[in-house]
């Protein structure tokens, strides 16, 4: 079977599609309209419950937090939290304050080959596998800035490398400190190689969404290994990643074939 179906930006590809879910009975499903007012509409509850949890997490994990700074600013020598510039909502620049896992002379801003020759200390690598490194982003869930479960935040250099409609699309909501891309094998891995992910949580967020995703957060800070593709639960109808390969080497910044309804 080579149908031809759309992706959630409106793009058409010709493709053969195995067990991917966007197309049902030969019937391609109709994007969602992915305006902030129109996310707002469909899941108005996520702002206030969000706020809640996350005061609720912030004062939970308080004492866990500073004594991670404190390891931190021992072994580094060096103030123990750091701000990175992301873009946000409406595609505004923010700072993410993060707790530092890398010596104070890493480049702030070092990509993935930078990254590769970095030594990362055994403190600095499970710090950064279990996410404790992100527990000072519960502040700024509560202040508004973030959400719990987002889009990952992107630097300005890698969003100027997305397709204009995936990146406009992703900013329609406050970006996560946890997300449906960050759980998966793929969160390793620069968000450009798997876009599919943050395009089916825009377009899908909802209650149940959120909560397999926090889930699956809690799990990995306790060890858990990230999702693998065929673990998503089957109403998560994410794209096989063969299918990324499909398209070629610039299926990465377009890969955004998603299927649109999901029960909520």
């Amino acid at each position: 079977m080579t149908p031809l179906f759309t992706g959630v930006w409106g793009r058409q590809w010709e493709g053969r599609v195995s067990s991917l879910g966007a197309i049902r009975n030969g019937n391609v499903l109709e994007p969602l309209n992915t305006t902030p007012a129109a996310a707002h509409r469909r899941y108005p509850i996520k702002r206030p419950i969000e706020t809640v949890l996350a005061a609720f997490l912030l004062l939970l994990t308080l004492p866990v937090t500073l004594v991670v700074a404190g390891i931190s600013a021992i072994k580094y020598r060096s103030w123990p939290f750091f701000v990175q510039q992301r873009i946000g909502l409406h595609g505004k620049r923010f700072g993410v304050i993060k707790i530092r896992s890398l010596p104070a002379t890493t480049a702030p801003y070092a990509d993935r080959d930078e990254l590769d020759q970095t030594e990362i200390s055994g403190y600095g690598s499970f710090i950064r596998s279990t996410h404790l490194d992100e527990l000072p982003q519960l502040w700024q869930v509560v202040t508004g800035t973030m959400g719990l479960v987002g889009p990952r935040p992107m630097i300005e250099s890698i969003v100027d490398r997305m397709d204009p409609d995936h990146g406009a699309a992703r900013h329609t909501m406050r970006p996560g400190v946890t997300g449906l891309w960050q759980v998966s094998e793929y969160g390793s891995r620069l968000v450009l190689e798997a876009s599919e992910y943050d395009a089916y949580y825009v377009t899908t967020a909802n209650l149940r969404l959120d909560a397999w995703i926090l889930w699956a957060t809690a799990k990995q800070t306790f060890g858990a290994e990230p999702v693998r593709s065929e673990q998503f639960p089957s109403w998560i109808a994410l794209p096989e990643p063969a299918l990324r390969e499909f398209h070629g080497p610039h299926a990465a910044t377009h890969a955004t074939i998603v299927p649109i309804v999901v029960d909520g």
